[in-house]
């Protein structure tokens, strides 16, 4: 090989190095930004997930909105947000504790995983308790407990016991607070094995305490409303009770509080009569007018007459309230008769006296249905209505006696100034017997001195 052909092959070498160099560079370089990309998307995908979670998350939370906003039965809505509470920091259970002011004492009103040893030990719980909620309730913050086992709050307290034979090593309680700095309950989630939640699902949960928190407030707002609105129909029930003349004028007014306060456009109170039938005390005008039943003069009549049975009967006979919005689909349901206004929905409960149930006030056509706090509304009035119906039936009962002892009084005082003329005229025909006895002594008396004389 000549010196020119070895320079060439030397060149070449060099040059095949150096590219060499520079492709295993830009290899390095292209690994790198595959990593840097795999990295990225990695990140894209958590993000993603991130992403997704906190919008399930959300619109968990702005689904318990909505259920709330739109009249949701509060107790299925508590449920919910366990379950919520449960999902958001990937527990194994939860329960939702609401305080009762009465007894300063938090109660479980919604929960979900546990056995009923748990249930029952931590059924109240009270500020301070061996509980991480009573430690939360005394602190009025969060408290996280990443070990149950190693917690200064259950040192010597059976309820280390209780959560470990639940299968419970870690729980978070967190306070619901109202707005102006009141507590009005705890929402725990607990965990099967040592754990500490995270920062966003901790911040989610305080996201669905405010929620749990504003809802509860709300109820205890309508819940005063309906208190002053039932007190308020008792007060009336009682004023009327004193002003009206009739059993009917009284009996329309306590109907009349009984439409108002469940929000019904039609209904009556009856009572079971000696004779075993159901008679009406008053009818709601509307029903009346809505009547296309006929009696056999044509005059247009609601007959309330009747055997007990049917959804009133059922009312009476389990001497118990209830609600449904499908009345005629309802067991107990015996139809309509023809020409009868038309029920959409029906809520009836019953009257009792002396622990005996002796009637009922029956309520329909709510817009929109009754729930149970219509039906709690309606129990509450009905024994003010039971009192009022009593007296004014005890009054006219007493009226009536008095009637008949004033009549028998009049036949008597009668009796006795006819027996006292006749005790006149006895007492004329009395003297006049003595003074013809006289009369009759005085001419014997003569006889015998005019006999004397001639013997």
């Amino acid at each position: 090989m000549t010196i020119s052909d070895r320079r060439s092959a030397d060149e070449l070498e060099t040059k095949v190095q150096k590219r060499t160099a520079e492709l295993e560079k830009a290899n390095q370089v292209l690994r790198a930004e595959i990593l840097e990309r795999k990295h990225a998307e990695n990140e894209l995908i958590k993000l993603k997930d991130k992403l997704e979670i906190e919008v399930k998350e959300t619109n968990i939370l702005h689904s318990l909105s909505t259920r709330f906003i739109e009249g949701g039965d509060s107790g299925s809505i508590f449920q919910e947000m366990v379950e919520a509470a449960i999902a958001i920091t990937k527990a194994d259970k939860g329960n939702m504790q609401i305080l009762d002011p009465s007894t300063g004492k938090l109660k479980i009103v919604a929960h979900r995983g546990f056995d009923l040893p748990f249930l029952k030990f931590f059924e109240l719980v009270e500020t301070g308790e061996a509980a991480v909620c009573g430690t939360a309730m005394k602190r009025m913050e969060r408290v996280v407990v990443e070990d149950v086992t190693r917690s200064p709050i259950f040192h010597g307290s059976d309820a280390l016991d209780v959560l470990l034979n639940d299968g419970i090593w870690a729980v978070q309680s967190t306070p619901l607070v109202s707005r102006s700095g009141q507590l009005l309950g705890m929402i725990s989630t607990h965990f099967n094995q040592i754990h500490i939640p995270n920062e966003h699902e901790l911040m989610m949960i305080d996201m669905l305490a405010r929620q749990a928190a504003d809802i509860i407030e709300r109820q205890q707002e309508e819940r005063t409303r309906r208190y002053n609105h039932i007190l308020k129909g008792i007060n009336r029930i009682f004023s009327i009770a004193v002003q009206a003349k009739t059993e009917e004028e009284l009996g329309n007014e306590c109907l009349s509080v009984a439409l108002e306060l469940t929000g019904s456009l039609i209904g009556f109170v009856g009572l079971v009569g000696d004779d075993g039938l159901l008679h009406d005390i008053a009818i709601s005008d509307m029903g009346r007018e809505q009547c296309l039943m006929y009696d056999n003069s044509g005059h247009r009549f609601l007959k309330f007459n009747f055997y007990v049975n049917g959804l009133y009967g059922s009312v009476i006979n389990n001497e118990k309230g209830f609600f449904t919005n499908k009345p005629l689909s309802h067991p107990d349901s015996i139809g309509l008769p023809f020409g009868h206004p038309p029920v959409t929905s029906f809520l009836g409960v019953p009257l009792v006296l002396d622990g005996k149930t002796i009637g009922l006030i029956a309520v329909a056509d709510r817009e929109g249905g009754y729930s149970c706090e219509q039906l709690e509304d309606l129990e509450a009035i009905a024994p003010a209505m039971m009192q009022a119906l009593h007296r004014r039936k005890s009054e006219e009962s007493l009226r009536e006696a008095y009637e008949i002892l004033q009549s028998q009084s009049e036949e008597l005082q009668a009796q006795s100034e006819e027996l006292q003329v006749q005790n006149k005229e006895l007492q004329a025909q009395s003297e006049e017997l003595r003074e013809a006895n006289e009369a009759l002594r005085e001419s014997e008396k003569q006889y015998r001195r005019l006999s004397s004389k001639i013997q």
